[in-house]
């Protein structure tokens, strides 16, 4: 069968860190692939359970930085002040 990377590495969450689920958090580069990781951990698993964080990039930066994003028209108003 021809498996992909993510659902290699949610059976490889799964094996490892079986019994600490709720105490990890994930870091992935997008929202898809995280949308995808969390499909195939939850198809790995099959029964109901307390998912890890998952944050994309971006937001983990967010999240520890304790800054945020501005919006592009926030931007274009301070670039034409």
């Amino acid at each position: 069968m021809n498996t992909t990377f993510l659902s290699q590495t949610a059976n490889y969450i799964y094996t490892t860190y079986k019994d600490m689920l709720a105490d990890i958090c994930i870091i992935m580069p997008s929202n898809r692939g995280m949308i995808y990781l969390k499909k195939y951990l939850s198809d790995e698993i099959g029964k109901t359970f307390f998912p890890p964080d998952f944050y994309s990039i971006e937001q983990f930066m967010q999240k520890i930085s304790g800054l945020s994003l501005i919006s592009n028209e926030e931007i274009w108003i301070k670039l034409y002040n």
